[in-house]
């Protein structure tokens, strides 16, 4: 599956308190690499009392167009705790030229209860097969990231270790705070952006001796900004950059809006 696919639905959004009514935010992103657009993307999140829905859809754009067709599509819903989000269904469905990919989980609590993932792996010398292990104690992908972060902390947005299963790899990504940043956005308006640091961790459904497995298991050069969000009790991403040997890929925010919020957009 794509690459920049699992960037987007890795870093999504950070959930700051339950809202005590409901809510839906809309947010466009466009993904870079050496300037050029990539991919954009739309994430729509819905939050009723502690229930939640996400839905992301990403395709290609702008210069990726001449290499790939890929799009995507991923949804999750589940419900909200006093410490993290438990899925209760996670879906993807995306194409990549000829290759069709589809990923349905179940979750009970926890755990995965039930999944259905097609294509399965290609038997690989070097993949690292997933069992059952990888699909107790887990998160999808979107979930990870709504996780409470209490009022007057929001670096606690950073310090955690989320344990992602996507349905064909089980892996951590370990977040710590990096730092506090100003960031402008249209309008003039300044925001207090959270920088956190992200390091990949691989544990099972991955191959040992792909050199972008082993490049990103090694990269120090991943890095999530999160802004507050204006009139709802949110913490939304505002910009990705992973750093690869031919550039840095950004992933940023052109627009967030929604309802009873205050609205963002990139400055020009």
């Amino acid at each position: 599956m794509s690459n920049l696919f699992r960037v987007l639905v890795g870093l999504a959004v950070a959930f700051s308190a339950a809202p005590s009514a409901a809510d839906t935010v809309r947010a466009g992103y466009t993904t870079s690499l050496l300037g050029f657009t990539v991919a954009r993307a739309k994430l729509q999140l819905s939050l009723n009392e502690n229930n939640y829905s996400m839905q992301l859809g990403v395709e290609a754009a702008g210069l990726a167009l001449i290499f790939s067709s890929f799009q995507g599509t991923a949804e999750v819903e589940g419900r909200l705790g006093a410490e993290r989000a438990y899925p209760t269904r996670f879906k993807v469905d995306a194409t990549s030229g000829s290759d069709v990919y589809d990923i349905s989980l179940a979750f009970s609590g926890t755990d995965v209860s039930s999944q259905a993932v097609s294509p399965p792996h290609k038997p690989y010398p070097d993949l690292v097969p997933v069992d059952a292990r990888s699909r107790r104690a887990v998160v999808d992908p979107l979930s990870a990231f709504l996780a409470p972060t209490p009022s007057g902390a929001p670096q606690t947005v950073c310090n955690r270790r989320l344990p992602i299963y996507t349905g064909r790899e089980r892996f951590d990504l370990q977040l710590s705070f990096a730092r506090n940043e100003t960031v402008r956005i249209d309008g003039g308006r300044s925001l207090q952006a959270i920088v956190c640091k992200a390091r990949y961790f691989p544990i099972q459904g991955h191959r040992t001796e792909r050199d972008e497995i082993q490049y990103m298991s090694r990269n120090e050069d991943v890095f999530a900004w999160f802004v507050p969000i204006e009139g709802a009790a949110l913490m939304a991403l505002y910009r990705v950059r992973v750093g690869t040997r031919i550039g840095a890929v950004i992933v940023q925010l052109d627009s967030l809006e929604g309802d009873n919020i205050q609205s963002v957009r990139r400055r020009r």
